[in-house]
């Protein structure tokens, strides 16, 4: 259970860190993160 501990501690560290970054910053990340998604799908559906 230790592993999802350690995943909670990062997600809750992902969250603090999240909140110090300038919109701007997390709508590149957000785009970003949309593009591998879609990018993913697409491979999947090939």
């Amino acid at each position: 259970m230790s592993n999802f501990n350690d995943l909670a501690g990062f997600g809750a560290f992902m969250v603090s860190l999240w909140g110090l970054l300038p919109d701007i910053v997390r709508g590149l990340i957000l785009a970003v993160a949309a593009l591998f998604v879609i990018i993913g799908v697409i491979q999947l559906i090939d």
